[in-house]
């Protein structure tokens, strides 16, 4: 189901942002795409959302400060309701970093901070605070399959009205919510336990009806030069007029608007809707600079398919694309998991960072 949603939000995402950037802000019809905008990355957040919960979302971890993401996030968190967010963060920033999917990550702050507001109705203080801990063997916060050890502590309190205990056991449960129908799905804590698992770290709630809750995420601390971002140290963005881009997808829709947001992009971009036909479009064309292939396709999947390209072509890049979950893709063994990969629905901006940062990793500056 997430596949097929997935490929249908590409198509709708897609084509509602090369729509926007085709028109005039003064034209009428520019309010009705960017309300389709909306809706579009409404539902492909919900997806994800959904995926969450079900530790099955597609995750690119990156070493970042956690204090860093917190501050950069501060702006947003403002509100002019009354209540009022107060962030600490240490000064070190050793004491903060974490291998983690950032946009994830920048959700669960988010989506703790909302829920902490919708426990004040009068107002209060929310307050954010970033720092290392230890968590030792038997802590009683500690939940498997996490161990102790070392962790990032990501702690979100509020001031209001606590969670009473007859409710406390069921707030991890995908679907519960106490807010009435249209406040919400039920599906916000659920997603942040999920992803907050799936990075191999735990979440912990301390509450007293009355006096408020704190919310602690712990993610595992790492050294701070382990592993940072490589795109912090690619070569800087080259435009992509030079390079010859095989867009592969058996589904229409979504291999019209890859296609167009390449080549608004400036690539020249060759199209085929299968692993055969991709073949015959690349012996026809001569060497490609770059195979972007679905993976799961009607006879041979992208991986295959980039294996052939690659034995004709040796050093050829690829970078593949998906609407199935990450257990489909990486756990069943299709792919491995240290290859480029986006999971639709992406956004044109996405496609071409991805893209301009395995050319750049490759050395690729032309056909």
């Amino acid at each position: 189901i997430a596949h097929d949603f997935n490929n249908l939000l590409m198509a709708i995402n897609g084509y509602a942002e090369v729509l926007d950037a085709a028109i005039p802000e003064a034209d009428a019809l520019h309010d009705d795409v960017a309300a389709i905008q909306a809706a579009g990355l409404r539902a492909a957040d919900l997806t994800r959302q959904m995926l969450a919960f079900g530790r099955r979302q597609t995750l690119r971890p990156v070493v970042v400060d956690l204090g860093d993401v917190v501050r950069h996030l501060a702006p947003m968190l403002d509100s002019p309701s009354g209540d009022q967010v107060e962030i600490t963060v240490p000064d070190d920033a050793a004491a903060g970093v974490v291998r983690v999917d950032k946009a994830l990550v920048e959700r669960v702050v988010v989506s703790l901070v909302l829920n902490a507001r919708d426990a004040m109705p009068l107002g209060g203080r929310v307050t954010v605070v970033v720092g290392a801990e230890e968590v030792a063997e038997g802590d009683h916060r500690l939940r498997p399959p996490a161990g102790p050890g070392t962790y990032v502590r990501l702690a979100v309190s509020d001031t209001g009205t606590g969670i009473p205990p007859d409710i406390l056991p069921h707030i991890f449960e995908p679907f519960f919510t106490t807010k009435g129908i249209g406040g919400g799905s039920g599906l916000g804590l659920s997603s942040v336990e999920g992803a907050v698992a799936q990075s191999g770290g735990f979440i912990a709630v301390e509450t007293a009806v009355g006096r408020g809750s704190t919310f602690s995420v712990f993610l595992p601390q790492i050294a701070p030069d382990a592993g940072r971002d490589a795109s912090a140290t690619t070569r800087g963005a080259q435009g992509g007029h030079l390079v010859t881009v095989l867009v592969v997808d058996d589904e229409p829709t979504v291999l019209a608007v890859t296609a167009h947001m390449l080549r608004g992009a400036g690539y020249t971009v060759l199209e085929a809707g299968n692993a055969e036909a991709a073949q015959r479009v690349a012996e026809t064309n001569g060497r490609v600079g770059l195979l972007l292939t679905d993976v799961m396709m009607p006879g041979a999947n992208g991986r295959v398919l980039a294996m052939r390209l690659q034995a004709r072509w040796p050093g050829l890049p690829v970078v593949y694309m998906s609407g199935y979950s990450a257990e489909a893709i990486f756990d069943g063994g299709v792919l491995e998991r240290d290859v480029a990969y986006l999971a639709k629905p992406f956004t044109a901006d996405a496609l071409k960072r991805m893209i301009r940062e395995v050319l750049d990793l490759a050395g690729t500056t032309a056909d």
